[in-house]
């Protein structure tokens, strides 16, 4: 009756949340005035949340009705992770294997998201890991700029046997501080590579 009234509206908000009434959170979030730029930030990423949540509900029953409201969010939000995984996915599974890695290349450039990456690898169904690993190095340069690069470029890399290339990606993260995930990828390459098995199990413990 009011919707100025912030209080009651974000009860109302919050009760359309909780019963997944997404439909009418969306309508309802996209006519509420936002006035200043943080609130437009705000409303945009809201907007960009509940589209995605929405094509999440209709992915395996609706795909393609799923695909248009994840496009939705990425044209609101074009570096939001949740959505580009949802229209990669569907675009992939419906034979649209460009389409699909489009999307995968523009939300990977804006975030370096390792989920992007690992989709983008494997979005041709039964590609070998010879295959996958092609594609990581597309979209990975060598060596990897940041942590969670490496940990998906030496993934694909020991999948396909290439020992090296996965030690070489890890090497300046897991000399420093290394991860759980790097740890036991270090283990993998010493027992792939030169059968090292205490260095694997030195690896596994640091894990």
């Amino acid at each position: 009756l009011a919707p100025s009234a912030s209080w009651a509206s974000n009860a109302v908000f919050d009760d359309l949340v909780r019963r997944h009434s997404w439909p009418e959170a969306i309508e309802m979030t996209a006519r509420t005035p936002a006035p200043s730029r943080d609130d437009k930030l705000r409303k945009r990423h809201r907007l960009a949340v509940l589209e995605t949540a929405l094509a999440m509900t209709l992915e395996q029953q609706q795909p393609l009705e799923a695909l248009d409201h994840a496009v939705v969010a990425l044209r609101t939000q074009s570096d939001f992770v949740p959505a580009a995984l949802i229209a990669g996915r569907i675009e992939a599974n419906r034979g649209e294997t460009r389409r699909a890695l489009s999307i995968l290349r523009k939300a990977w450039r804006q975030t370096h998201h390792p989920d992007i990456a690992t989709l983008y690898a494997s979005s041709k169904p039964g590609a070998s890991a010879v295959e996958r690993f092609k594609r990581v190095r597309e979209l990975i340069e060598t060596p990897p700029a940041d942590r969670s690069s490496a940990i998906v470029f030496a993934r694909a890399a020991i999948d396909a046997y290439e020992w090296s290339m996965a030690r070489n990606a890890l090497a300046a993260y897991a000399a420093k501080d290394p991860t759980h995930a790097m740890a036991l990828l270090m283990a993998e390459i010493e027992d792939g590579q030169i059968a090292d098995y205490a260095k694997a199990r030195e690896w596994l413990a640091r894990a």
